[in-house]
């Protein structure tokens, strides 16, 4: 059985991990360099631009904060970036986190996978390779992430890669740019058999200093996360979904605003940035702790403590459609400057949603 692919086993470590404040779960984000410059992107940065702000940590520091994590209970560590094939010791990182016993994963653009690096995955499996795929075409590579011949570059990584039994998940973040491939995308998940999961919904670009994005509207979101939804789903779930929509507008349905921070973050996951920064999520960044020189236990400590008895999402109090909406203090965070701030956004991609999967159902 694929653990990284059964959510209820994922769920149960998680929130026993949560319960008992073990860092189950870790993010390294070993680089904001990326050979794609992606319109939404709000990481990315060049070499020139990351001099400018500070240095990459060394293999042997991030080996070493790998090893406190582990002592502390991390099973799980995710290898993102920027694109973390990008790394200078990337393979003797990888290598090493694996030889700790830890349940390591990549996410990539998959641009940089050749034969050489799939035969190097063969011999040393990650635990899953989170794939973007960005589009259905070339066209839509070089005009969405400025980067020429993605397309097909991507395809053929994932074909060798399914080829050599690893094991792969296709993610995609659906703009104004690349709406119109989303039925491509999730067609070649269902031909290589992979699983696929895409998002309508786009962070604002609060970590990087261009403001410039192809994020939709909140209604030009809602639509597509109907439409992705519709595409994704089988006809049972549909209709379950359907029918919690409805239990929810009749007020059959409803669910309580805990007090408390219900996800993961800080509670049984971290994510650690490329400049040394330890928050609760990578989309948050109020702690930006410093575990390189202050040390994991301490930091993580810190961080576990400030989530137990932090408030979030009061102004979402007494919402009923708090039972379907996926809002979270980091989303609170990035459109309202506070974990405890209203949505309106989400509020508003919510309710078209909404209307728009009861159509002609």
């Amino acid at each position: 059985m694929d653990n990284a692919f059964n959510p209820d086993l994922s769920k149960y470590l998680y929130d026993r991990a949560g319960a008992m404040s073990i860092p189950l779960g870790g993010t390294f984000e070993l680089t904001p360099v990326c050979n794609m410059n992606c319109r939404m992107c709000y990481i990315r940065m060049s070499e020139e631009q990351m001099k400018q702000k500070g240095q990459l940590r060394t293999m042997e520091q991030w080996l070493s904060l790998a090893k406190q994590a582990k002592e502390m209970g991390m099973l799980f560590l995710l290898i993102t970036g920027g694109e973390p094939l990008i790394y200078p010791q990337f393979r003797e990182l990888f290598t090493a986190l694996k030889k700790l016993g830890l349940f390591v994963s990549i996410n990539t653009n998959a641009t940089m996978i050749d034969e050489e690096l799939v035969e190097f995955f063969k011999n040393n499996p990650p635990y899953r390779i989170n794939i973007t795929l960005y589009g259905g075409s070339d066209e839509t590579y070089k005009r969405l992430c400025r980067y020429e011949n993605g397309y097909n570059k991507v395809i053929n990584a994932i074909r060798m890669l399914k080829q050599a039994n690893l094991s792969v998940k296709i993610n995609g973040s659906i703009t104004s740019e690349n709406v119109t491939d989303a039925e491509e995308i999730m067609g070649m998940a269902k031909d290589f058999s992979t699983a696929c999961s895409l998002g309508c919904y786009m962070f604002p670009p609060t970590r990087r200093d261009d403001k410039s994005t192809c994020r939709f509207t909140p209604e030009e979101a809602g639509k597509c996360q109907a439409m992705v939804d519709k595409m994704r789903l089988e006809p049972k779930d549909f209709q379950d979904s359907v029918s919690k929509i409805k239990a929810v507008d009749s007020g059959e349905l409803t669910m309580d605003i805990p007090s408390i921070y219900r996800c993961r973050a800080g509670r049984s996951s971290f994510w650690i940035t490329w400049d040394g920064k330890m928050n609760a999520c990578g989309m948050m960044e109020g702690f930006n702790l410093d575990p390189f020189e202050n040390g994991f236990e301490k930091c993580w400590k810190e961080i576990n403590e400030a989530i137990k008895i932090a408030t979030a999402l009061k102004e979402c109090e007494g919402c009923k459609d708090r039972a379907i909406c996926k809002v979270c203090p980091a989303i609170a965070c990035a459109e309202t400057g506070s974990v405890n701030g209203r949505p309106d956004y989400l509020c508003e991609m919510v309710k078209t949603w909404k209307k728009e999967m009861l159509k002609d159902e």
